[in-house]
């Protein structure tokens, strides 16, 4: 049984965060660009819920 899964709101965010087009020419750049994105956006979402679990909560 596979699993579903939306992956739209990563695009969505990373065009967010300032990604319109990639500023490399070629497929080999442009996928090499893309991994810096991938990898921008997962240690973002590392920090948050590392982050999240050391302070306390706001209320």
């Amino acid at each position: 049984a596979e699993r579903k899964s939306t992956i739209e709101p990563v695009f969505g965010q990373m065009r967010t965060r300032g990604l319109r087009t990639f500023m490399l020419r070629g497929k080999r750049k442009a996928g090499l660009e893309w991994s810096l994105w991938c990898a921008t956006h997962n240690l973002l979402k590392l920090w948050r819920a590392r982050n999240r679990q050391t302070t306390p909560a706001m209320a």
